[in-house]
C-alpha cells in the first residue's frame, strides 16, 4: 500500500497543517506575548483516520500527546514539507542560532522542538525533556534519533532524525525491506524450497511445530489463557547440531510459513575490536528489528552467546571483562525483543547458560538415520539421472552416514558428471569416487 491511498495522504497533510498552525502562534507569541492570539497548546490536533494509514495507527495505538505528535511531524516535516521551515531563516529569529542548515534544507534539532514546546522559558523546557531520553517509546522502538553535530554539543543540538524505517512506514505505508548496513548487518534469508523437502526425525519436527504454534497464535496464548504477565516479549529458540542438518533451512522455511522475513546476522559485522563497539552494533540491529515481526537468525552464534570468562581470576584480561558486558548486554535485548530470535550453533553446550535458560525452546538437529537417509537420497536424485543397477542405495547410506546437506553435494557434484555425458548415466566407480570426495572435504 503507497501512500497514494486517499487516507494516508490526508493523514499526513492534516498533521502538516497542523505543525505550520503551531510554528506560526509560536513565532507570535515569542516575539510579542501579549498580543498572541492563543497559546500553542490550544492549536487543536487534526482527527486522523486510521483506515489504510499507519502514521495514523501508530499516533492512536501509542495515544500520542501533544508533545510527542508536534516532534514526531517535525521529524517528517524535512522529507515532507521542508518548506515550512522556511520560517527560520527570517531576521532576528532565534532559531538561526541553534539550527542546521544541510544542502539548503533547515533541518530540525532537539532545539527546535524545545523551543515550539516550551519558548524561552527553561522551566517549560524541563516539562518535555523526558520526551528525548532513552527510555522514551521513540528511542527505545527506534523511531527517532539524535544526531550529534560533535561530541562536546549538547545532545539537543543534534539533528532530529527520523529512523529510515520508520519514515518508509509513515510516508509508503509499510516497512522496506533493510538494505545490509553497519546500522543493520543482516541478510535477507530466503528458500525456494518447502518443509516436504526438510526430512526430519519425528522429535525434530515436533518442536519444530510447537514454535510454529506459538507465533501463529501468539496473541491468544497470552490474552484469552491470562498468561501473558508470566510471559516475555517475543519467542526464543536454540537450533543446535552438527554443520549440514537443517538448521538454516529450517529458519528460512519458519518465515516461509509465518510470512515473516528472516534475517540471518553477519556475526563478523557485529563482533568489534574495539571497547563498546559490539553493544552498539547489537543495539542498532534490535533498534531496527523492533516491532516489525522479522525473525532473526544467529548462523553459528557460539561466537556471540558463548560461555563467559571468569573474571574473578588474577590472570583475566580486560578484554574478557568488556567481552562479559557485550553478552550482558546482549542478554537484556534478547530478552526484550519482541519477536522471534534462533541462534544456531554446532554444540550446545558451547552457549552461557544464562542464554539456555532464557531459550523456550532447544532443538536438536541430528544426522540422519538410515531410514531418513534413504528417504532424502530417493527425494532428491533427479528422475533423469540413471544409476548403474550394481548400485545400492541402502548400502551406501550404510557406509556413508552423510548428512542431508553433503548428500545433496554429492547429487550436485553426480549431476556434473552425467551432463558431460552423452547420457546421463553414473557407474558404480563414479558414485563411490564421489562419496569418497564428499567424505574427505
Amino acid at each position: 500500500m503507497s501512500m497514494n491511498t486517499l487516507s494516508n495522504r490526508e493523514n499526513i497533510q492534516r498533521e502538516i497543517n497542523w505543525l505550520a498552525m503551531c510554528l506560526l502562534v509560536r513565532q507570535e507569541g515569542e516575539s510579542d506575548p501579549e498580543k498572541a492570539p492563543i497559546k500553542i497548546e490550544d492549536v487543536k490536533m487534526p482527527e486522523l483516520d486510521e483506515q489504510d494509514s499507519e502514521y495514523a495507527k501508530f499516533v492512536h495505538q501509542h495515544n500520542l500527546s501533544f508533545a510527542e505528535r508536534l516532534i514526531l511531524c517535525l521529524s517528517l516535516i524535512p522529507h515532507t514539507s521542508p518548506s515550512i521551515l522556511n520560517i527560520f531563516y527570517t531576521d532576528g529569529n532565534p532559531f538561526k542560532l541553534i539550527e542546521t542548515k544541510l544542502k539548503g534544507l533547515f533541518i530540525p534539532t532537539g532545539e527546535t522542538a524545545y523551543y515550539l514546546l516550551a519558548g524561552g522559558s527553561f522551566e517549560s523546557r524541563n516539562v518535555y525533556t523526558h520526551l528525548f531520553e532513552a527510555d522514551h517509546l521513540f528511542y527505545r522502538k527506534g523511531v527517532l534519533d539524535f544526531k550529534n553535530p560533535d561530541e562536546n554539543s549538547p545532545s539537543s543540538t543534534g539533528v532530529l532524525a527520523i529512523t529510515k524505517s520508520y519514515l518508509d512506514l509513515f510516508t509508503v505505508n509499510h516497512f522496506r525491506k533493510p538494505k545490509f548496513s553497519a546500522e543493520f548487518p543482516a541478510h535477507l534469508l530466503t528458500t525456494k524450497l518447502k518443509w516436504s523437502d526438510l526430512i526430519l526425525n519425528e522429535s525434530t519436527q515436533r518442536k519444530i511445530v510447537e514454535v510454529k504454534a506459538f507465533i501463529k497464535y501468539e496473541n491468544m496464548i497470552r490474552t484469552d489463557f491470562a498468561i501473558d504477565k508470566h510471559l516475555k516479549p517475543g519467542y526464543r529458540c536454540l537450533f543446535f547440531g552438527p554443520s549440514g542438518t537443517g538448521k538454516s533451512l529450517a529458519a528460512a522455511l519458519l518465515g516461509q510459513e509465518l510470512n515473516r522475513d528472516v534475517y540471518r546476522v553477519d556475526l563478523s559485522s557485529v563482533i568489534s575490536k574495539y571497547i563498546g563497539e559490539t553493544s552498539k552494533n547489537l543495539n542498532n540491529l534490535f533498534n531496527l528489528a523492533e516491532d516489525k515481526n522479522w525473525i532473526l537468525f544467529f548462523d553459528e552464534g557460539d561466537a556471540l552467546f558463548a560461555r563467559r570468562a571468569d573474571t574473578s581470576k588474577t590472570s583475566s584480561s580486560p578484554n574478557a571483562q568488556y567481552g562479559n558486558q557485550d553478552v550482558a548486554f546482549l542478554l537484556q535485548r534478547i530478552e526484550n525483543y519482541n519477536g522471534l530470535v534462533i541462534v544456531a550453533t554446532n554444540f550446545k553446550q558451547n552457549i552461557d547458560t544464562a542464554f539456555l535458560r532464557r531459550f523456550q525452546n532447544t532443538i536438536h538437529f541430528t544426522p540422519p538415520d538410515e531410514t531418513t537417509g534413504l528417504k532424502i537420497w530417493q527425494q532428491n536424485l533427479p528422475e533423469k539421472l540413471k544409476l548403474d543397477p550394481a548400485i545400492k542405495l541402502e548400502d551406501v547410506v550404510k557406509q556413508y552416514g552423510f548428512t542431508a546437506a553433503s548428500i545433496i553435494n554429492v547429487i550436485q557434484r553426480l549431476v556434473l558428471i552425467a551432463v558431460q555425458k552423452p547420457e546421463p548415466y553414473i557407474t558404480k566407480e563414479e558414485m563411490y569416487k564421489t562419496l569418497e570426495r564428499e567424505k574427505l572435504s
